[in-house]
């Protein structure tokens, strides 16, 4: 299921869970089963031989149980804030406050996922559990914003951990997309708006992650060896630097 297609709401899924929220799984035996942490204990349960959670009245337990409560309660909404702020505010002038809120305090949740995953290699200690692979989704979705995974070097080396797991090969291979994820609708106003026309003399399209920039490394246009950026919108080019057209991408992401 595609959120960003809208394909939540249609009737058909609607009758699964009237909430038109992800995940749910339709069990022969437990009926619907909505919201990640209970969709994972039961997949950890039926999969008993493949210790996706610690025994029962564990310490190892208990700690998976808190990260998947902490990634559904704190961290997931977050991304919410960041990527929805729509469904927040019926202002447009308070998104953006909304957003930059979202994005702060994801980045001190990334700082605090950061300093724990320093002490283990394992979300809940020395094994791998199901809370790993729901704190890989954050972690994948984290290397499109502009405080990146790559800027947690322990975040970033457990992000790809998991992605190099053939069960996450497969999946990632099944479901069409990369570990830096899919161009969504809200970025295809960024390619469309693009036109040879917007771009300075000497200025080429490449593709930065899934936004589109205008790029040159004409020495008089800036003192910098990297190859600097111009973000191509209807209104004159914004010269930035290698650093900051994520950012740059970013915040025109939100706008569109």
């Amino acid at each position: 299921m595609r959120i960003e297609r809208g394909k939540q709401a249609d009737p058909d899924y609607l009758a699964v869970n009237p909430l038109g929220r992800v995940p749910a799984l339709m069990t022969a035996s437990h009926g619907t089963i909505t919201e990640v942490p209970a969709v994972l204990s039961y997949i950890a349960d039926a999969a008993g031989n493949h210790s996706l959670l610690p025994p029962a009245g564990t310490a190892a337990r208990h700690e998976a149980l808190r990260w998947m409560a902490y990634l559904s309660s704190t961290i997931h909404p977050g991304f919410g804030r960041l990527w929805r702020s729509e469904r927040f505010t019926a202002s447009q002038e308070y998104r953006g406050s909304i957003e930059q809120a979202a994005a702060s305090q994801l980045a001190n949740d990334f700082t605090y996922v950061e300093k724990l995953l320093a002490q283990r290699p394992w979300a809940a200690g020395d094994n791998l559990t199901a809370a790993d692979f729901y704190l890989f989704v954050f972690g994948r979705w984290g290397l499109r914003l502009p405080t990146s995974t790559h800027n947690f070097p322990s975040f970033h080396r457990h992000t790809l951990a998991v992605a190099n797991l053939p069960a996450t090969k497969r999946a990632i291979a099944h479901q069409g997309i990369t570990i830096e994820g899919p161009v969504s609708s809200r970025d295809r106003p960024i390619a469309s708006a693009v036109t040879a026309r917007q771009l300075r003399p000497g200025w080429v399209m490449k593709r930065h992650g899934d936004c589109l920039v205008g790029t040159t490394e004409v020495p008089h246009i800036a003192d910098a060896a990297a190859p600097k950026y111009c973000f191509s919108a209807p209104s004159a080019p914004t010269i930035s630097t290698q650093a900051s057209v994520q950012d740059l991408c970013y915040r025109r992401r939100q706008r569109e």
